[in-house]
């Protein structure tokens, strides 16, 4: 994997802890809608909130899944690749 490559890597890894943070945040911001603030504005803050973690979620594995396809069209090749899935395809078969 190149130096680029792998600093995009590093950069979506980071973003994992964040989420994991976010998420969090969502949950105790939903816990307090349903049991302290039951009111419009509330809900509102807690859908508004995770509007916006699921499009950045989204976005970031738009990325990931980009970088992957990347990474195995340069490392291991087409013609590579297309071997090992041939010789996944022969093994199951064989089971």
């Amino acid at each position: 994997m190149t130096p680029q490559l792998s600093d995009r890597a590093d950069t979506l890894r980071r973003e994992h802890r964040d989420f994991y943070l976010e998420l969090c945040s969502l949950a105790e911001l939903t816990e307090q809608c349903a049991y302290r603030e039951r009111s419009v504005r509330a809900l509102s803050h807690v859908s508004s909130q995770f509007d916006g973690f699921y499009e950045h979620f989204r976005r970031h594995e738009a990325v990931e899944h980009e970088l992957i396809f990347i990474v195995y069209n340069d490392d291991i090749g087409v013609g590579d690749w297309c071997q090992v899935v041939t010789v996944i395809g022969e093994t199951r078969a064989s089971h």
